[in-house]
C-alpha cells in the first residue's frame, strides 16, 4: 500500500509537466499540419521558450 502513495505522490509531482507538454505537442503537431515550415518556426520558438523559462527558474549557486 507504501508503494502505491508513492507513486501517485510522483505521478502527481510530473502531472503539471506532462499536460503542458501535452499542449504543446498539439499546438506543433496541428502548425505542422497547416504548413511545415509554419511547423518548424513553432518548434523554435517554443524550444527557445522553454529554454528561456528553464533558465530563469533553476537555483543557481554560487
Amino acid at each position: 500500500m507504501k508503494k502505491i502513495a508513492i507513486i501517485m505522490r510522483l505521478l502527481l509531482a510530473f502531472a503539471e509537466d506532462f499536460f503542458i507538454l501535452a499542449g504543446l505537442s498539439a499546438i506543433i503537431g496541428a502548425t505542422f499540419y497547416l504548413n511545415i515550415i509554419a511547423g518548424w518556426y513553432t518548434v523554435g520558438v517554443i524550444s527557445i521558450a522553454i529554454g528561456y523559462l528553464l533558465s530563469r527558474k533553476t537555483p543557481r549557486k554560487g
